[in-house]
């Protein structure tokens, strides 16, 4: 702490002179003649440039913040949308990466992103026709809120951080756009739309159709494991004895007072994960605890011990032991 104690004015220098420069009064790099007015503390080690060089390396970032350089002397944080007079959009084409080449008008939403609440201006993709506004959203990676002409989308990173957020920590909705609406104006918050109700509607279809994924279900795994509960998104235990799966056959007629060590047995011995390919010398589907030290035949004896006379047979198996040979 008091390294930090003498380096503490240095370190509020530099931060300091990170929140503006005197390249800022410089023409762009690009040759365009214009100011570099603008500058992106969201993109890494990004420097300050002309309004047309921003726009074309955030193509594929529209909701980066552009922080815009005042005549009064300072950055003002404001959407994308709001450059070149209001009239720049979002294009959510399906034919590329860049922008669309027949983008239809421009329409006002709503995104709730892991950096802020936009209120942003995106425009479908009409070269294939009329748009399919939920499959190209969804391609987009934009989740709708609503499934009829959406005008609440939220990034699929948003629906993965709250739901980090809510496990890890229980952190509320009210809390965490909260958080997203003071991240998008710290000063006048209360401007800034609260989309609560319909970001915890999308977070319930989100973590549903998770579910469906992660659990195999989308992939009809009921089909592969018919002992399975046909439709069930409940975590699979493939430790747990399943008959028709993973027992074998006449377990039913296993004394009701010996069924719990059967199981244990079944869990302990590794049987559940077919230890009887790699083992090839063990019965196959026994449950007998295996002792390794023990020698056994085609694992870890010497070629050639069945020639040891009988009388002898027993120290062999004495010294094997005690020397531990299979572990050399």
């Amino acid at each position: 702490m008091a390294e930090f104690l003498l380096l503490m004015p240095r370190l509020l220098h530099l931060i300091l002179s990170g929140e503006a420069g005197p390249e800022v009064t410089f023409p762009c790099q690009c040759g365009s003649g214009l100011s570099r007015h603008f500058k992106c503390d969201d993109c890494y080690k990004y420097k300050s440039s002309c309004k047309l060089c921003f726009l074309r390396q955030h193509t594929n970032h529209p909701l980066h913040w552009p922080k815009v350089w005042q005549a009064d002397g300072y950055y003002r944080k404001m959407d994308i949308s709001s450059l070149e007079q209001n009239t720049h959009s979002i294009h959510v084409c399906l034919e590329g990466s860049g922008r669309c080449q027949n983008p239809g008008n421009g329409c006002k939403v709503t995104v709730v992103h892991t950096n802020g609440i936009h209120g942003t201006c995106l425009s479908y993709c009409y070269c294939r026709g009329d748009p399919d506004m939920v499959e190209q959203l969804m391609k987009a990676r934009l989740f709708p809120a609503l499934a009829k002409d959406p005008r609440m989308l939220i990034t699929f990173q948003a629906l993965d951080d709250y739901t980090e957020h809510h496990l890890a920590s229980k952190k509320s909705s009210y809390n965490y756009i909260g958080a997203l609406r003071r991240l998008s104006d710290g000063f006048s918050t209360e401007a800034i739309p609260d989309p609560r109700e319909q970001f915890l509607f999308a977070c319930r279809i989100w973590r549903k159709l998770q579910m469906d994924k992660h659990s195999g279900q989308v992939f009809d795994l009921g089909g592969e494991f018919p002992h399975r509960t046909p439709g069930s998104i409940i975590k699979y235990c493939v430790a747990c004895p399943k008959d028709g799966f993973n027992m074998e056959p006449g377990w039913e007629r296993t004394p009701d007072k010996l069924r719990y060590g059967y199981v244990f047995c079944f869990k302990h011995s590794g049987q559940v994960f077919d230890l009887g390919a790699e083992f090839p010398h063990r019965t196959p589907g026994s449950i007998i605890k295996y002792c390794v030290a023990c020698p056994k035949d085609g694992f870890n004896m010497e070629p050639g011990w069945e020639r040891t006379p009988d009388k002898l047979r027993y120290g062999y198996v004495f010294c094997f032991y005690s020397s531990m040979r299979l572990t050399s």
